[in-house]
């Protein structure tokens, strides 16, 4: 429930600010495309559209997103903020409210973001693996209620374990306005995750 950050962790990227769109597969129609803007505090607004296949529902996500830099490691944390499907705001359930922490890479136009996996954080805390403040939510496995330096420490000490972070957007592309039409590159990025 708490955040990834204090105030000195927060950083504001501007070449995240745009369009992404995750990379398309031979044996798929689906469309995945993530939107950034500025958002306030040093943040950022984020929106994730989805389409399944041409003539299906969008299905877009709004969140609230911050980076955040602990030891030279950038980090996302992601609030979600509503959902719409088709032309209809959604009633239903965003999942468990909170934060969702993910470790970024900017590369020039091509994004990278993976998400803290749930499944792996329930995993090492039934076995013990990870002593933090949880709630076990029924059917939704666990709520981190840990402040927030014991999350930056569970962070921090996972960073590099693909296990830990392998809900993954990888190699989502800037996308780039058609010439005809005078606009520039724009940016965008997402995420999920570990609740918090």
């Amino acid at each position: 429930m708490h955040k990834l950050y204090g105030r000195d962790d927060v950083v504001f990227d501007p070449s995240l600010l745009g369009t992404w769109t995750v990379p398309g597969s031979a044996d798929s129609q689906a469309v995945m495309v993530f939107e950034f803007s500025s958002g306030k505090p040093d943040g950022y607004e984020v929106i994730g559209t989805y389409q399944e296949y041409p003539s299906a529902q969008k299905i877009t996500l709004t969140f609230t997103a911050q980076l955040v830099k602990l030891r030279d490691r950038l980090f996302i944390d992601v609030v979600p903020t509503g959902v719409q499907v088709g032309d209809q705001d959604s009633d239903g359930p965003l999942g468990i409210p909170g934060h969702f922490f993910g470790r970024v890479s900017i590369d020039g136009d091509v994004l990278k973001m993976s998400f803290l996996d749930d499944d792996w954080v329930a995993s090492h805390i039934k076995a013990g693996d990870i002593s933090i403040d949880s709630e076990e939510v029924a059917h939704k496995g666990f709520v981190l209620a840990a402040p927030t330096q014991e999350l930056q420490q569970l962070v921090l000490d996972h960073a590099d374990d693909d296990q830990a972070f392998s809900v993954q957007l990888d190699d989502l592309k800037r996308q780039t306005s058609a010439p005809s039409s005078g606009s520039t590159s724009t940016p965008a990025s997402t995420l999920t995750g570990a609740p918090n």
